[in-house]
């Protein structure tokens, strides 16, 4: 189509520049351990100027928690089991000022019509 004809001479020319640039290179071989050398060299220096704490302040000594459970269980069950593992983790990890248990809503992953067929039962039933 149109498109295509517009772009491919583009295409055609960046796989031909990288060609050339590629044989050009294999015909330097012993360039490439000085280019290796030099990305080493780059990533010790800017690596040695990076803090190692990345996180940002007001994260840090703060602990997110996120607990799933076997499917049917309540939602009152998963509370306590997030309260009992917060208070696990705040109790354990040394220099944890706050942790937050997030207790998720319950979610499905029925294929389509499922739940008109799990409805339809429910309601043969009554």
């Amino acid at each position: 189509g149109k498109l295509y004809d517009k772009t491919e001479p583009f295409f055609q020319g960046m796989e031909n520049w990288y060609g050339r640039l590629v044989g050009g290179f294999l015909k330097v071989r012993g360039l490439a351990w000085v280019v290796v050398a030099v990305c080493a060299g780059l990533i010790y220096f800017v690596g040695k100027g990076i803090p190692t704490e990345l996180a940002p302040l007001e994260d840090r000594s703060s602990v997110r928690l996120t607990l799933t459970g076997p499917e049917g269980t309540s939602f009152d069950a998963m509370e306590k089991i997030s309260a009992q593992v917060a208070a696990f983790v705040g109790d354990s990890v040394p220099g944890t000022d706050f942790v937050f248990a997030r207790t998720p809503a319950g979610a499905s992953t029925l294929g389509p019509g499922a739940a008109r067929r799990a409805q339809t039962h429910a309601g043969a039933n009554i």
